[in-house]
């Protein structure tokens, strides 16, 4: 059977199988490294992933409007709805972000956070609803430490930059939670391409033109431990990784200029890698051209967007970083998933398929 023929028996496969499993597609192409697909009604904008749920709003890309999703992603080939999506109580404001905490969803929207339970009935899924009034010029960046929500904000736009840690009880629980801490940082500001990450007891924040470390081992006084100058070809960069003693700073533009754009609003740019194996003195080791966020690493891989398209580079040398394939799956990916030998990547593509594509990532040569 020849390669042509093999494909058009897969694709009738393809559609016995997508039919039988309402809605998601399941392809078993390994040549081509799309496992499985879910099919959803609307373009996947944003994505969270705690065990083996996908938290996932979807919309219309390029607006706050959008609903709450939550997928079982317990078998990376047959990903589905974890409950009906009007079972799930979509906040009454718009939304970009969210994340979940101890089965709980708490999504952000400007200052305002709800708090969603979704085990609790439909209709009263709402446990909390917050407005943080803290955003003086609407920049906020967020990250979850163990039972604690790390919030940055511009406390005085272009001249202060305030690190507020709240129990993340007081957020679940309270109408007015007050930050049990604040670390204020003069001379610095959240840029539009600023990323925070939490690795062990360390929050990383590149906020363009500099690089944070910031010591959280004690809540109660959170400490800057050095920074480190980025070159101007991070300037855009939003999508943070970190593994090992490397972090991986990353341009991402929007999931609107990501299924919009022209082919040159989709060029990626350059990554960085920041060696911060020295909490006390981080460093640029290299940069890699022409690479952009969503991105993921796994052990010395890079997976990261390129175009429409998810290339994968070897980091066995970190300071000459390899290039080594795309894994050949067309996709407007706004975020990458790594579990196992698989990728999960969200789309939003909302002309062609809306949904969650399970990509084979190993081997990887």
């Amino acid at each position: 059977m020849n390669r042509l023929s093999k494909m058009l028996w897969f694709g009738f496969l393809a559609t016995v199988l997508g039919a039988t499993l309402g809605g998601c597609l399941f392809w078993q192409l390994t040549a081509e490294r799309l496992i499985s697909y879910c099919e959803l009604d609307q373009s996947v904008v944003y994505s969270v992933r705690s065990g083996d749920r996908l938290y996932v709003k979807v919309g219309d890309v390029g607006t706050d409007s959008g609903q709450l999703e939550i997928l079982d992603i317990s078998n990376p080939f047959d990903v589905e709805e974890a409950q009906a999506g009007d079972m799930v109580d979509s906040p009454p404001v718009g939304f970009d972000r969210l994340f979940a905490y101890n089965g709980l969803v708490v999504t952000m929207g400007g200052p305002l956070i709800t708090v969603i339970d979704p085990a609790l009935p439909s209709g009263g899924q709402f446990v909390n609803e917050l407005d943080m009034h803290d955003m003086p010029d609407n920049m906020m960046r967020y990250a979850v430490y163990g039972d604690y929500y790390i919030r940055m904000v511009n406390s005085d736009p272009g001249l202060e930059l305030t690190v507020n840690v709240y129990s993340m009880s007081d957020i679940v629980g309270s109408p007015s939670p007050a930050p049990i801490s604040t670390l204020t940082i003069p001379g610095s500001t959240l840029a539009a391409g600023t990323a925070a990450a939490v690795h062990g007891t360390v929050l990383y924040l590149a906020s363009p033109p500099t690089f944070h470390v910031i010591d959280l081992s004690n809540v109660n006084t959170p400490t800057e431990m050095a920074t480190c100058p980025l070159p101007d070809l991070a300037r855009t960069g939003n999508a943070l990784a970190i593994q090992g003693r490397y972090a991986y700073i990353l341009p991402s533009p929007s999931a609107q200029t990501i299924v919009y754009g022209t082919e040159g609003d989709t060029d990626p740019g350059d990554a960085v890698i920041v060696d911060v194996g020295s909490s006390t003195a981080p460093r640029v080791v290299t940069s890699i051209e022409g690479v952009g966020g969503p991105c993921a690493v796994s052990g010395s891989y890079l997976l990261a967007r390129s175009g429409k398209s998810i290339d994968v580079y070897d980091l066995s040398d970190i300071a000459d970083p390899k290039y080594l394939k795309p894994l050949n799956v067309r996709l407007s990916a706004t975020a990458i998933h790594v579990d196992g030998d698989y990728a999960l990547v969200p789309e939003a593509e909302p002309q062609q398929r809306k949904g969650v594509a399970t990509v084979l990532i190993a081997p990887y040569r």
